[in-house]
């Protein structure tokens, strides 16, 4: 049997404009090296693209729903495919997570507006947890 998650967050430009302000130390906590390079644009880095990847990072993250679990910042990658649409792909913690809820087909959106960036992720999840995750939506 086979159901579907959401997940969806919303990271303020404000909130980037912080952890910039920190260092770039900071940022890398958050971030992977190859999702802080297609942050730049025109030599610096464009909050509003961080903002887009944070948001995704938590809403991938809120797909798994464990409770007890510390965001795995590093384990969830968000890059840019080829046709401009963001894609997530999972490593160590976040990927042995979705394994087991049996997590599959992630899709995401990101939108920027103002001060705001928002974003929905989707996934199927299919297995004996499948079941108990319909009911919960219901």
């Amino acid at each position: 049997m086979t159901a579907s998650r959401v997940g969806i967050d919303i990271v303020p430009l404000a909130r980037v404009e912080a952890i910039l302000k920190a260092g770039l130390d900071v940022l890398q906590r958050h971030l992977v090296t190859q999702e802080v390079n297609e942050a730049y644009r025109h030599g610096k880095i464009d909050e509003a693209c961080v903002a887009g990847k944070l948001a995704a990072k938590e809403a991938v993250f809120k797909l798994f729903r464990r409770q007890g679990v510390s965001l795995p910042w590093q384990a969830i990658h968000i890059t840019t495919c080829a046709g401009g649409w963001p894609v997530a792909a999972l490593s160590g913690s976040a990927a042995t997570l979705a394994t087991e809820v049996g997590l599959t087909d992630i899709d995401l959106s990101i939108a920027h507006d103002g001060d705001y960036a928002v974003a929905a992720a989707t996934a199927r999840i299919s297995g004996p947890l499948s079941t108990s995750s319909a009911k919960e939506t219901s």
